[in-house]
């Protein structure tokens, strides 16, 4: 019998492994049309046109925090006295702008900024395909 702290482990163990290897090789906007976030894709054609034709264009970090023996999720809570999005609960990230050189780019100052975790404490695993957001944007 195993003792429930080392099935623990494992199991943290082979969620890293099947994390890995789902992302390998992902790149940005792969995946051909994006999804409406919180439908299946097989239902996005058919709410499309509630979007804007030509959507902001957003990244975000899922960032998924190693602690050893077992791994977490980081959302962050945005302030209740911003413009856009007050009080959402959310993954850290924003608008891409002029000087990033690509979504990634912007994933990572906007983490940066939000929450201060600099880029040499991360590894990027890969990506998942877009999302339309009711707001108006593709992340």
């Amino acid at each position: 019998m195993v003792p429930a702290r080392s099935l623990h482990l494992l199991q943290t163990a082979d969620l890293r492994l099947r994390l890995r290897e789902r992302l390998a090789g992902t790149a940005p906007g792969q995946g051909g049309e994006p999804w409406l976030a919180g439908l299946p894709p097989e239902l996005t054609a058919s709410f499309r046109h509630l979007m804007p034709q030509t959507p902001r264009t957003a990244a975000v970090l899922v960032p998924i925090v190693d602690h050893g023996s077992e791994l977490s999720v980081l959302l962050t809570q945005r302030a209740a006295d911003l413009k856009r999005h007050p009080g959402q609960i959310s993954f850290p990230g924003g608008r891409i702008e002029a000087q990033d050189a690509d979504a990634l780019a912007a994933a990572l100052r906007e983490t940066r900024e939000e929450i201060g975790l600099a880029p040499e404490w991360m590894e990027v695993l890969g990506f998942l395909p877009d999302h339309l957001i009711v707001s108006g944007y593709r992340v």
